[in-house]
């Protein structure tokens, strides 16, 4: 299953983060997803705008998967940047947070994308 869906709404890419069972925590793997997304996004001419969201009604995200971290050991994968570069990426289009719950850390830097 994947972390994150997507889904064409017309001119606009609906973006959800998929881990409501941990909160729709950030793990190595859907932060590399995120930014695959985005820049798909940023290159389409089809999409004029996004909305990005979280399956579930706990949390829009509660930041960084702890257990994965420790998981691997501290590090990250080589997939994925880092959370703070994968936030400061500008997408050259709209993206609408719709945060449907808690944004906590991590979750919170995605709703000023």
């Amino acid at each position: 299953m994947s972390t994150v869906l997507r889904e064409r709404r017309g001119r606009v890419e609906v973006v959800t983060l998929n881990r409501p069972e941990v909160r729709n925590a950030l793990d190595p793997e859907t932060i590399g997803e995120l930014s695959d997304i985005f820049r798909e996004i940023a290159q389409d001419v089809e999409v004029w705008a996004a909305i990005l969201t979280g399956a579930g009604d706990r949390a829009f995200c509660a930041g960084m998967d702890l257990k994965a971290f420790v998981a691997r050991g501290g590090g990250r994968s080589k997939r994925s940047p880092s959370l703070p570069s994968f936030t400061r990426t500008l997408c050259p289009k709209p993206v609408i947070g719709a945060a449907n719950g808690a944004a906590v850390a991590g979750g919170l830097e995605l709703t000023r994308r």
